[in-house]
């Protein structure tokens, strides 16, 4: 299950898209425009699961410096590196806090990847400012713009 809302109107989420090149940057106030997406952790689990097993591996491989482990490698070593499915229902503040501040254009472009380029999309998603996991879904927010290039 996934909600789309720009502003207040809940929208078709293939007209979404995320510009993974410019993500994060801010974006002049006259383009700007809120966004809101409610995903269910199981789709978070199958579009994001695999790249985020690949992120636990690269921070487990300096496991055996335990006296270097710092960071995201230091809080996910405490976990026991639990899979993503587990992080999202025993770790939610955890895991948002991950998303949030350390993979936010990872996170976002594949949870919107699909085989259309993003800039054939309506509205591109630009920034992500907060990020909950709360009663098995995740609960997003940014700023979008819409897409100049978008055909009428």
């Amino acid at each position: 299950m996934r909600i789309c809302k720009i502003e207040s109107d809940v929208i078709d989420c293939s007209l979404v898209g995320v510009d993974a090149h410019g993500f994060g940057r801010a974006l002049a106030s006259e383009y700007a425009i809120p966004y809101s997406l409610k995903i269910s952790v199981e789709e978070v689990a199958t579009y994001f699961g695999g790249y985020y097993q690949e992120f636990v591996d690269r921070e487990s491989e300096d496991e055996g410096f335990l006296e270097e482990l710092e960071g995201w490698a230091l809080l996910l070593k405490e976990t026991g590196y639990l899979s993503l499915e587990k992080m999202l229902v025993q770790q939610p503040e955890l895991i948002s806090k991950l998303l949030l501040n350390e993979l936010p254009a990872e996170f976002m472009g594949y949870m919107f990847l699909d085989k259309t380029p993003a800039l054939s999309k309506k509205y591109i998603l630009q920034t992500l400012v907060t990020l909950e996991v709360t009663g098995g879904a995740v609960l997003c927010t940014g700023m979008a713009f819409i897409n100049p290039a978008f055909p009428w």
